[in-house]
């Protein structure tokens, strides 16, 4: 989410391709109970069959191939982080008070795949109370997640083995470690439990940092001991480093920590206003937590230590946010609450460090920001439109135009208003009712029943009217997916354009093709 959106769910977007909302209706009504669908950010994400083939078919495409060997080393990564097992995604953002952002995250698996191995499976089932309010009243970045370190270990090594490429490397990490007295997997099995670190202070003087690492069965503990010619039994010692650190090795962890005591009065976290307002929206019990707390202070030092030219295009602002991630049975749930909006944040943060590398194309930018904007206005729309026609026996709204549409917000399918308005043609409307000045063109009344459709990926079904932008036109397909299609030229002035456009590369029957027509001209 900005800062806080699971990895997990921006790779799956990646190279996610809709599939036919008869067969993966159920599946994006999984993941869209778990977000908000008012606010100012949604998205959603089903994952094909022909996804999973494609990882079956990447190896032996490119085997012998060096060159090729990120692609190998990427499929890989997407195993091993269970990417293939996620049916669905969805994510969302919303301002639930004033100065107060909501964000949440879901990766639905379904019953069956949260059984089967992977990273998101490695985590312990059942959500914990989590102690992140008792951290200190001036921690700046903390995160605390459960895990058993011999899945992980076991999911990791089984993947990276079935790559002929990898598989060399992987053997040779534990050679290595046999070698100097080390039995990784037993190392791996003591670590099952609370991963915990944390960050805490107001100025370089007080810094305060505590690293946790389960050792349920000691054998980290019996490791570092052998390693340092310490005593059997040691409990605490320093550790010879630049700065000094403790070392305590007791209760089933190893805990590391710089010897910086901490100031009087620092009080807890949970003590803090903000943070209580956001424990409101997110609750305590999970898998893991991660908070960031960047406080006034301490971004004003940050400023002092920042080159001139990197203060020029980066507005650096206080902020605070805390995330928290559960394993449920289906699926992979995250809630997050924060002080920034989601769109400022992609506005302000790295990206504008990047326009302002990047200035000539800032126009661009801005642009393709606003294309954004209508996309993700599109895909709810379409989202509203499959809801329907699953409950309607595969039908869209039958009148065409605004009319149709109406119809989502009547039947509550969609009835955030702001998106019936392009951000380059904002409209407003009153009392829940569309006019005829909505932005986007809605011809799905004509197509029938959308399970008997034929090429329901080339069919368009909603799209931006002429005078949004010039150069392109935003559409939305009888499949679920939405596409930007350029205008020759870069004049779109008439909507036929784009039936006419979409005709010359699909195979849309003369039938429909002309039903097509006839409803755009009658808007």
């Amino acid at each position: 989410m900005s800062k806080v959106f699971s990895i997990f769910t921006i790779m799956l977007a990646g190279l996610a391709l809709l599939a036919s909302p008869a067969e993966d209706s159920r599946n994006l009504k999984k993941a869209m109970d778990k977000v908000d669908l008012g606010g100012e950010f949604l998205s959603v994400q089903v994952t094909p069959s022909g996804y999973n083939d494609f990882l079956k078919k990447l190896p032996s495409a490119t085997n012998g191939k060096q060159e090729l060997l990120p692609q190998v080393i990427l499929k890989n990564i997407y195993r091993i982080f269970g990417t293939h097992l996620v049916k669905s995604a969805a994510a969302s953002s919303k301002e639930v008070a004033p100065g107060c952002w909501v964000y949440k995250s879901y990766l639905y698996l379904g019953k069956e795949n949260m059984q089967l191995p992977s990273i998101f499976t490695a985590v312990p089932a059942g959500n914990k109370e989590l102690d992140f309010a008792r951290l200190p009243g001036d921690t700046l970045m903390a995160f605390s997640f459960e895990a058993d370190g011999c899945a992980f270990y076991d999911v990791i090594k089984k993947e990276l083995q079935t790559s002929p490429d990898i598989a060399p490397f992987v053997a040779n990490i534990e050679t290595v470690a046999k070698q100097s007295g080390i039995n990784l997997r037993n190392c791996m099995k003591s670590m099952n439990g609370k991963f915990k670190f944390f960050v805490a202070g107001s100025s370089p003087n007080d810094l305060r940092i505590s690293l946790e690492i389960p050792d349920k069965n000691g054998v980290i503990a019996n490791v570092i001991r052998e390693k340092l010619n310490l005593p059997p039994g040691t409990a605490q010692t320093q550790l010879p480093v630049f700065v000094p650190v403790n070392l305590s090795m007791t209760s089933g962890k190893v805990v590391l920590q710089t010897a910086t005591p901490a100031p009087a009065n620092t009080g807890r976290l949970g003590d803090d206003p903000a943070f209580r307002n956001y424990i409101s929206r997110t609750g305590t019990a999970g898998n893991g937590y991660f908070l960031m707390n960047a406080r006034p202070q301490v971004v004003q030092q940050a400023k002092m230590m920042m080159p001139e030219q990197i203060k020029a295009v980066i507005d650096l602002k206080p902020f605070s946010m805390l995330a928290i991630s559960q394993r449920q049975n289906e699926g992979i749930y995250s809630v997050s609450a924060a002080d920034f909006s989601l769109t400022s944040a992609l506005g302000k943060g790295s990206v504008s460090f990047m326009c302002g590398m990047l200035l000539p194309a800032l126009n661009q930018a801005r642009d393709r920001a606003r294309t954004a904007a209508c996309i993700s206005n599109l895909k709810q729309i379409s989202l509203g439109l499959m809801m329907y026609a699953n409950d309607n026996k595969e039908h869209f709204p039958a009148p065409n135009g605004y009319r149709g549409l109406q119809l989502l917000i009547d039947n509550e399918y969609l009835t955030d208003m702001s998106t019936y308005s392009c951000p380059s043609s904002t409209i407003t409307y009153q009392d829940k009712k569309l006019t005829s000045a909505c932005p986007y063109i809605y011809v799905g009344g004509v197509l029938g029943a959308i399970n008997k459709l034929k090429n329901p990926a080339q069919i368009p079904v909603v799209f931006e009217r002429p005078g949004n932008h010039k150069k392109y036109a935003v559409v939305a397909f009888a499949d679920g997916h939405v596409e930007t299609i350029q205008i020759p030229g870069g004049n779109y002035t008439d909507p036929a354009q784009v039936i006419g456009l979409l005709s010359k590369k699909a195979d849309i029957s003369p039938e429909v093709l002309n039903k097509l027509l006839l409803a755009v001209a009658e808007n």
